[in-house]
């Protein structure tokens, strides 16, 4: 374990700083990044059952002059 080391409160400490100040970050970008590309993958489809793949219902696209995403 960890603690059976002589420098853990420093490996501790490091890890602690790196978690703040560069994966916690990181990981925000990533989770907003994520839900653009799945909303982009999600128009894409719809765009290719407008454009004439089988579609069992009809579909309506709503645009809106100001949108803002659902997400922060």
């Amino acid at each position: 374990m960890l603690t059976d080391f002589p420098i853990s409160a420093l490996v501790k400490a490091q890890f602690a700083n790196y978690l703040e100040g560069k994966w916690r970050p990181w990981a925000e970008e990533e989770k907003l990044r994520r839900r653009t590309i799945r909303l982009y993958s999600q128009l894409f489809t719809l765009k290719q059952q407008c454009e004439g793949a089988i579609v069992e219902a009809q579909l309506e696209l709503v645009m809106y002059r100001n949108f803002k995403p659902p997400f922060p």
